[in-house]
Order: C-alpha cells, then structure tokens, then sequence
C-alpha cells in the first residue's frame, strides 16, 4: 500500500491495513481507498470486489454475501442498547478482545462487578424483550455468516485460507452467542436474587446452564484469544446463587466495597514500609520492576521467572524487569518497596507457600484515567506474613 515511488505515501496510516488481510482492518482499508477515488461506488460492489481479491472469482459472490452481514451482526449481537444511553462509551460490556469485568476481581468476591452488572439490569429491564430481541437479531447474522462461509469454504483455492476464514466466522458467532446468554443470565440472576422464589430459580438455572454451554464452546474455539473475566465472575457468583442462595447473599454483604478494600490494602502498605526500615539488614533483594500498567495487571513470580498477567483494560507491559535473587521454595514473605506508581501502588495479593508452588502475586492497578508507570523493588524474608502483621485478609473465608 506505499510503495516507495508514491504520491501517495503515508495514506496507509488512515487505515493500517496490508494487501494480505482479508479480515476487519484489511476490509476497512480497502473500502477507505475504493472510496477516495470514486465516492459513488455501491458498496455491494466493493464488497465482491474485495473478496475476489482475496478468495478469487468463484467464491466472490458468497463471501460478499457474508461480509455485508458483519455490521449488523457486530451492531446488534455486541451493542446492548439501553445501557449505552449517556454514555461515552457505547460499549461498557466489552473491549476489543474483553468481557470488561469492574471492582477488584481477584479480592473482592466479584462484588465489584456485580454492582456494575446490576446497573446494566437495572437499564435494561424496561427494555428487556427489546433488548434480547435485537440481540438475536445479531446472532442470526451471525449464524448466517458461518453458514455461508462454510458454503464457499470448497470454492476458495488456498485450503489454509479457506480454513482460516471459517474459524473467524465461528469465533464470531461464539463471542455473539456468548454475549447474548450473558445478558440473558443478568437479568435471571437478579431476578432471583431480588426475588427468590421458585419460578426464578428455574429461569436462572436453564438461563445458566445455556450460558456455560455458549461460554465453553466459544473457549474452545481454535485460535480463541478473548478474556472472559466479566463473564466468569457472573457464572462463579451465579452457581453460588444457585447451590445456596442465602450465603451468596451473605458472602456480598460481609464483603467490604472498593472503599472498604482500599483501606485494608494502603493499612498493608505502611506495614510494608515499617518492615522494610525494620529488617533492612535480613532482606533478601528479589528484583526491581518497572510496567507501564492501563487497567489492572497480575504480577507472577516464581523462582528466577515471572509472568505478567492482564485482569482488566489493556495488558501491562514490563520495560524492567531485573531478578536479582529467585523466590526461594519455601513459605516466606515478599515485601514490595514502592518507588513510583500513582494511587494504589501495588501489594502483594498472595504470598509464596505449598499451595501455589510458592509463587508470590502482585496486584498491580492503576487507576483511571490513562496509563502510567509503576516502579517497585521485592524483597524476602522468611519469616511468615503472621509473625510479620501482614497476613493476606483475602482469598478465603474472611469475607
């Protein structure tokens, strides 16, 4: 798309796309330059156009076929309507590859989340039937898409594209599918919730158990790459609902809101401070981090290695990450030392024992708006997070 001997050079950043991608980004770029030279083209024939370019002349009109369906099918099967209303974002149910999920997933017992979702309930109630119905409409187009697809799939040529291009119509249809029983299993969850009889136990129950159904095969998609985190937690807290309706209840109640755990966890880290000027001469140095976090991030480390693992917005990316000592294998304690991170810095979510092979977790969250940097350094003791003060309140049944 920018040849060197070009007057056109730098229109490629308009769209991003290579003559090779015959998926959303290469579609768009292609309509975007068909459309600079000739604005009265009909789009029926673009449509054909671009896929005779990528699956040849006798596949053209099927696929040309599928590919106008794709705006109504992502319009209507990802867009939950109500909830958008007033809203900058449109899409506050997912982001690109996401199921956003709210609060602090890892501590708070989904709390977070469901507050979130509930809000959603309580926008869409009115419009419920609407709401579903347009949604369905979405995984028609969906439907159809995949089916017409797989009828093109032995008049395209090259096999591997032929193959490629059907697993993206099936993880489409999966992540609408996925996304429709989603909202469905919102509105019987509060139902229940609110009203515990036995009417809305049964709808949630078969609501729950197409959801987990849509959810597994979607997961089990080849290629599949999306976080199902908002998802999971809804199912989690769902089942809970279901097995015993009265401690789910009580399990939110008695778990403390955002504000509730902010305290706990900045209490945790001015004990980290106080220990670190207390033991400074017994402390093991692990390593120095340095990630630029958007969103909230997990920080594995284990031995002389580590992972970082996205838990909501967009993934965080270590620039530094210098082990200087591996975690030993045996129960002890991390102390973080914070050197630069905005409010909350970042704590230690599980400390290294037996049951986690000894890995310590770190909670990275940096909260909105925009990205920014955290600087921290690791250090070890072996003593335990009891003698030291710092016992984990969360993860079990304190809540």
């Amino acid at each position: 798309m920018e040849p060197d001997n070009s007057n056109v050079r730098g229109m490629g950043s308009l769209a991003g796309g290579h003559k090779d991608d015959w998926g959303t980004t290469g579609a768009y770029a292609y309509v975007l330059y068909r459309l600079m030279w000739d604005r009265d083209v009909s789009m029926d024939e673009v449509t054909r156009d671009f896929c005779a370019i990528h699956f040849g002349e006798e596949a053209a009109d099927i696929m040309a076929s599928a590919y106008r369906l794709t705006a109504g099918a992502y319009k209507y099967g990802l867009h939950v309507e109500p909830i958008s209303y007033g809203s900058f974002n449109s899409f506050t149910n997912m982001r690109v590859n996401i199921f956003t999920v709210e609060g602090y997933p890892a501590i708070d017992n989904g709390k977070g989340h469901l507050n979130f979702l509930r809000r959603m309930y309580l926008r869409c109630d009115p419009w419920r039937k609407e709401t579903l119905r347009s949604m369905e409409q979405g995984l028609d187009a969906a439907r159809e898409i995949r089916e017409r697809v797989e009828e093109a799939g032995p008049l395209i040529e090259d096999k591997e594209l032929a193959a490629a291009v059907s697993n993206r119509a099936a993880m489409t249809f999966g992540l609408i599918n996925t996304n429709l029983h989603y909202m469905d299993t919102v509105f019987a969850f509060f139902d229940y919730w609110d009203e515990g009889n036995e009417k809305n136990r049964d709808a949630l129950e078969e609501s729950l158990n197409v959801f987990d159904l849509a959810r597994n095969a979607f997961a089990a998609t080849p290629n599949f790459g999306y976080q199902l985190d908002g998802v999971d937690v809804l199912r989690d807290n769902a089942h809970r609902l279901l097995d015993d309706r009265e401690e789910a209840m009580r399990r939110q109640e008695t778990t403390p809101d955002e504000k509730g755990l902010e305290r706990i966890i900045a209490e945790q880290q001015q004990r980290y401070e106080e220990i670190l000027k207390e033991r400074s001469d017994d402390l093991l140095k692990l390593g120095l981090f340095e990630v630029l976090v958007d969103g909230q991030d997990m920080l594995e480390v284990k031995g002389d290695g580590y992972k970082l693992i996205p838990i909501k917005w967009d993934a965080g990316h270590a620039y530094v990450a210098e082990i200087t000592a591996a975690l030993p294998e045996e129960s002890g304690t991390v102390i973080l030392k914070n050197i630069e991170s905005r409010p909350m810095h970042p704590f230690v979510l599980e400390q290294p024992s037996p049951e986690n092979e000894y890995t310590v977790r770190i909670y990275l969250n940096d909260l909105p708006g925009g990205q920014d940097w955290m600087k921290f350094e690791l250090y070890y003791l072996s003593d335990s997070p009891k003698s030291l003060g710092i016992e984990v309140p969360w993860g079990g049944d304190r809540f």
